[in-house]
C-alpha cells in the first residue's frame, strides 16, 4: 500500500538532504535536474502516472565511500499496474544479480505472497550455486507482535516460515527476524529524535523482550558465520 512506483535510492553522503526525480511511462523525467524531496513531495509522486522514482541521499550508518549501496523498493507483486509488477519480476533475472530481500509480514504473511513470484525465486536460487542461493534474503517482520503466551516464539515462525517457503521449491531459506520497531525506538532514543509519548512508554518493554531475554535474542537464529556474528 505504501510503495505503488519503483523508487532507486542511491546512497550519497556528499549531500546532506535527499534528492530526486520522477519518471513517466515513457521514460522522461519531470525535472530538468533534480530537485530536494521531502515526505510530502515523495507522497505526491507515488502514484499510479508515475513510472518510477530515482532517489539520492545519505542512507543513515551506511558511509558511501565504502559500499557504493542502491535501494530498490519495489511494489507487491500483486500491484494493480502490469508493467510494476512485471519490473519487480524483472529484478529476479537482471544480470548484475541484485541482492533480494523478500519481506514476510508477521502479522499476515500470506497477504503479499505470489505463487508466481516465490517460484520464480525457486527456480533462479535452483540454477546456480552458493552465490545464487545467497543472493535471497527472507524477512519475518514485525516480531514485536508475537505472543508468547499464545506459544508464539521466534523457533515456531522460523520453523512454519521455512516450511511454507519449502512448498514453493526453496530449501534451506535464509530467513531474518526483524523488529523495524524496535529498531526505530533504539536509533531515535540515541540520536535524540522525537519518539512519541506511546512510543517512549513501550521501548522499555520492547527492549526487555528482544536484547535483554536471551531465548528471544534474534541474532541466536540467523544462518550466519562466526566471523560475520
Amino acid at each position: 500500500a505504501t510503495t505503488a512506483i519503483i523508487t532507486r535510492i542511491t546512497n550519497d553522503h556528499t549531500v546532506k538532504e535527499f534528492y530526486g526525480n520522477k519518471f513517466d511511462h515513457s521514460g522522461e523525467p519531470q525535472f530538468t535536474d533534480e530537485v530536494q524531496v521531502n515526505l510530502d513531495l515523495i507522497t505526491e509522486w507515488n502514484t499510479i502516472k508515475t513510472e518510477r522514482v530515482e532517489l539520492r541521499g545519505p542512507i543513515p550508518m551506511i558511509s558511501s565511500d565504502k559500499l557504493q549501496l542502491v535501494l530498490v523498493d519495489t511494489p507487491g507483486p500483486n500491484v494493480q499496474e502490469r508493467g510494476h509488477a512485471e519490473a519487480t519480476y524483472g529484478l529476479l533475472k537482471n544480470k548484475l544479480q541484485p541482492l533480494v530481500i523478500y519481506i514476510i509480514d508477521r502479522t499476515n504473511p500470506k497477504t503479499n505472497d505470489a505463487t508466481r513470484l516465490l517460484r520464480d525465486i525457486a527456480s533462479e536460487m535452483n540454477k546456480g550455486g552458493k552465490r545464487a542461493r545467497d543472493r535471497f534474503i527472507f524477512v519475518a517482520n514485525k516480531v514485536d507482535a508475537l505472543d508468547p503466551e499464545r506459544g508464539e516464539d521466534l523457533h515456531a515462525i522460523l520453523k512454519k516460515d521455512t516450511l511454507y517457503l519449502n512448498e514453493f521449491g526453496i530449501e534451506n531459506p535464509k530467513i531474518f527476524t526483524v523488529s523495524s520497531l524496535l529498531t526505530k525506538g533504539i536509533r531515535c532514543k540515541k540520536n535524540g529524535i522525537y519518539l512519541s509519548t506511546k512510543e517512549k512508554r513501550e521501548l522499555p518493554a520492547l527492549k526487555a523482550a528482544f536484547v535483554e531475554d536471551a531465548e528471544r535474542q534474534m541474532l541466536q537464529y540467523v544462518n550466519v558465520s562466526s566471523a560475520v556474528r
